[in-house]
């Protein structure tokens, strides 16, 4: 056992319940003391709760009274293989694991999954919140394609086309609660930047991402429309 390690082996989709997924994300939270983002799954699921909270960042709310004002989502990133989106309440999954390395500071999640059409994936996906710049944070998500019979009774031979799908998504709330208004939002080369602003306390936020790939056989491109309206 490690005893800086937070971890789960195992994952029902059964328990993609409120109750659960936000119990789980609370533990699975990531932070570096400016801000915080909720354990959500990059995937995401109807009823997460993703959350994103910056160091004195306030809006009012309707009973006369301040509170943080959940930022723009910056996790989400959706998998297609062959058109198939990948979600733990689809295909079956394998094997499952994931870990909160609290003295590192890394989220890894695990998963080996097989898609309702035979096609079996090894998904692993890193994040943290930096330290030595509190203003930046990363994911790293690797696919690995597996060549070997599914539970189809076929061979996998195809060629696959994945396909990987980032945003930033501002249509997040308290609860109901919507803090952020866009003021613009756009691309330079293969950088998509975000311009949001509070509703009544004004406070302005300028969030950039950019999607790089390491293997030779994928090309990057940006679409402005992937930022959520």
């Amino acid at each position: 056992m490690n005893l800086w390690h937070i971890s789960e082996d195992s994952f029902d989709p059964k328990t993609l319940t409120p109750k659960k997924l936000h119990s789980q994300e609370s533990v699975y939270t990531i932070g570096n003391g400016y801000f915080g983002t909720r354990g959500t799954f990059e995937e995401g699921y109807r009823k997460a709760m993703p959350a994103t909270l910056l160091f004195g960042v306030f809006d009012d709310i309707p009973v006369g009274k301040e509170e943080l004002a959940n930022a723009p989502d910056w996790l989400v990133i959706q998998l297609f293989v062959n058109g198939e989106r990948f979600r733990l309440d689809m295909g079956i999954i394998l094997e499952y694991h994931r870990i909160l390395d609290i003295y590192n500071g890394i989220l890894t999640r695990y998963v080996h999954w097989e898609s309702p059409n035979g096609v079996r994936l090894k998904i692993t996906c890193e994040r943290f919140a930096s330290l030595a710049d509190e203003h930046v944070a990363a994911i790293r998500y690797s696919v690995t394609a597996e060549e070997q019979p599914t539970t189809t009774g076929k061979d996998f031979k195809e060629d696959l086309d994945v396909v990987l799908r980032a945003s930033l998504n501002t249509a997040v709330g308290n609860y109901d609660l919507m803090h952020w208004e866009t003021v613009d939002q756009g691309q330079v080369n293969a950088l998509l930047w975000l311009h949001t602003e509070t509703r009544h306390s004004g406070v302005q936020l300028a969030q950039t991402m950019t999607l790089t790939t390491q293997s030779s056989g994928f090309q990057t491109e940006m679409i402005d429309s992937d930022i959520a309206p």
